[in-house]
C-alpha cells in the first residue's frame, strides 16, 4: 500500500492507518444507508454554506458602502 496524498505522500503507511482504513471500510459495508444519509446530509450543507457565505458577502459588502472592508478607504481614485 502506498498514500496516495498529502504529507506523506507516496510512502507506506502505518499498521494504525491500515487499521482504521480497514475499519472504516467494514462500516461503510455494513451500514451503506448511513454512508448514503451522510453523504446526502455534507451535500446539503455545502450548498447551505455557500449560500450563507454570499449573503454574508453581501451583507458586509453593503454595510460598508461598497468597499469590501468596513474602515478601509477604497483605492479607486476618480
Amino acid at each position: 500500500m502506498i498514500i496516495p496524498t498529502g504529507k506523506r505522500k507516496g510512502q507506506n503507511p502505518g499498521l494504525a492507518s491500515i487499521y482504521r482504513a480497514l475499519a472504516e471500510h467494514e462500516k461503510r459495508q455494513a451500514y451503506p444507508e448511513a454512508v448514503e444519509t451522510a453523504h446526502a446530509d455534507f451535500a446539503t450543507l455545502q450548498a447551505e454554506g455557500n449560500d450563507r457565505s454570499l449573503r454574508a458577502t453581501c451583507r458586509f459588502a453593503g454595510a460598508s458602502g461598497g468597499q469590501g472592508r468596513v474602515g478601509v478607504p477604497s483605492t479607486n481614485v476618480s
